[in-house]
């Protein structure tokens, strides 16, 4: 789902961090977010990967759980972040995103928080 990009004025932002969303090949630079009801991840304007705005709503989550480093393949360690821990987010139409940050423990607590409000 894909969120105005002028959320701010109609969704209150309680957290936000830094943070690589990783795409098929290349992963996207710029800030997650937490409104009341969504996750937003929206990319800095560099021309690289894909630069929508996309906003999941907590209602479409079904599942956040971390990536270990190496786990997921050699291909993956190499193309899509894996030599660093990630956020997993399952959604309910069965796909998933996933997202670098630097303090992971921290935005997992917020998100699950966020979530089980």
């Amino acid at each position: 789902m894909t969120v105005d990009s002028d959320f701010d004025e109609e969704h209150t932002v309680h957290w936000r961090i830094s943070a690589n969303r990783v795409g098929r090949i290349v992963s996207t630079s710029g800030q997650l977010y937490l409104t009341d009801n969504y996750l937003v991840f929206s990319p800095y304007p560099t021309g690289f990967g894909d630069v929508r705005e996309t906003g999941i709503p907590f209602a479409g989550i079904r599942s956040i759980d971390v990536v270990k480093p190496g786990t997921r393949g050699v291909l993956d360690t190499i193309l899509k972040g894996g030599f660093r821990t990630r956020i997993r987010i399952e959604l309910e139409n069965d796909r998933e995103e996933l997202f670098i940050v630097h303090d992971v423990d921290e935005a997992l607590s917020k998100i699950r928080n966020a979530i089980h409000a």
